[in-house]
């Protein structure tokens, strides 16, 4: 850190901080939530203890806090980090920060990288007001997992309407094999999750050895057949009583198509 020598724990800020962090609920359902006692809180709200706590604590009571405190307040009051600390990476914390508040953890810095210049809301409650969820963009679907653990399948975040989200996923198309109905690699595909398919529809499937794929279904007499929309593409076909045992597994149907859209701050 830059000025190590120049932090220190400042109990009657921290205090402030903690008590308008609180905000109108009670201490002893604060302290509940966060995962201490009343009295730890109350010493620490009246500037009663001189050491700060740990920054694990100061996570939770980030991720629980009212009136807008941030993480990097509290570490700041604590001593831990400092405003010039804040200012080398002030991006990628303050993406950090936004994401965490929207359930959103362990995003590989190289993602974060992608949020430059974005703003977002300080706490989730701004999202549920106007009935959004920040949606994942998938670069491709894993079988077991729609979403990594480490999040290595997301390219970038969407908002999304929170009721409509509940049964779809985003899928960023990658690959020119269904041009000729206008989906362009790069674009981003609606798709309603679901594990069947209807002739004509466009599916999103993953193949045997793991690969995401969209194609139009077609089932003609006993044959199940999976095309492409470009010609420099090849068919996938399938005798129907062997399909659910060649391990394609359907993700869902492209219901929408959205195209050249970016991450949208509000």
């Amino acid at each position: 850190m830059n000025e190590t020598k120049d932090l220190q724990f400042q109990k009657d800020k921290f205090g402030e901080l903690l008590n308008a962090a609180k905000g109108n609920r009670k201490i002893n359902e604060f302290a509940n939530i966060v995962g201490v006692t009343r009295v730890y809180i109350s010493q620490y709200i009246n500037g009663k203890l001189n050491t700060a706590p740990s920054p694990e604590l100061i996570k939770r009571i980030a991720e629980n806090a009212r009136n807008n405190i941030t993480y990097n307040d509290l570490m700041i009051a604590a001593g831990y980090i400092s405003n010039s600390d804040i200012e080398v990476d002030s991006n990628q914390i303050k993406v950090k920060n936004a994401l965490n508040s929207l359930g959103i953890d362990d995003l590989p810095n190289e993602l974060i990288e992608m949020f430059d210049d974005i703003k977002f809301p300080k706490t989730y409650d701004t999202l549920k007001e106007k009935n959004l969820v920040v949606v994942p963009v998938l670069n491709y679907i894993d079988k077991d997992k729609i979403i990594k653990d480490k999040h290595e399948n997301v390219t970038s975040y969407y908002t999304f309407n929170e009721n409509m989200y509940s049964e779809q996923l985003l899928l960023r198309m990658n690959d020119n094999s269904m041009i000729n109905v206008n989906i362009m690699q790069g674009d981003i595909l609606v798709v309603r999750k679901q594990d069947y398919a209807e002739n004509g529809d466009i599916i999103v499937l993953v193949t045997e050895d793991n690969k995401t794929l969209v194609r139009r279904y077609n089932k003609v007499n006993n044959i199940i057949i999976l095309s492409p929309e470009n010609p420099d593409f090849k068919p996938l076909a399938y005798i129907n009583s062997t399909f659910k045992s060649s391990g394609i597994k359907i993700i869902g149907k492209a219901i929408e198509l959205r195209q050249n859209i970016e991450f949208v701050p509000f």
